[in-house]
């Protein structure tokens, strides 16, 4: 059975919603006045819908993935060539910082106590 939600439901189901439901499931919430009874047509709409949402924040985040990439290579070649640079930049000088701070802090083993039994 498929029904579409015309007030929200206090599990978290929103207004508007359309969702394949079991028959007992379905007239139980018709009753209750939560949901009316839809068609197939409307389910497959909102079916391509969330598959086009989808699609397109897949893209969107590709699309950042590679601006990120982008970014750091174009970063990384700038003082490269120590001789056109004779001090370094500042982003240069940030990411050796950083190296360096990721190098110092490193975590160190604890020492374990003995224990003493009593008896």
């Amino acid at each position: 059975m498929i029904i579409e939600f015309i007030k929200s439901h206090p599990v978290g189901i929103a207004k508007g919603s359309i969702k394949e439901v079991d028959l007992i499931h379905g007239t139980r919430l018709i009753s209750q006045g939560f949901a009316k009874e839809s068609t197939q047509a409307k389910l497959d709409k909102v079916k391509q819908d969330v598959k086009a949402a989808e699609e397109n924040i897949k893209k969107e985040v590709q699309e950042n993935i590679l601006k990120s990439i982008a970014k750091t290579e174009s970063k990384e070649d700038c003082c490269d060539d120590k001789e056109e640079h004779e001090e370094e930049c500042e982003d240069c000088r940030k990411r050796a910082a950083a190296q360096a701070k990721k190098k110092t802090t490193k975590r160190t083993p604890r020492k374990r106590k003995a224990t003493v039994k009593t008896s």
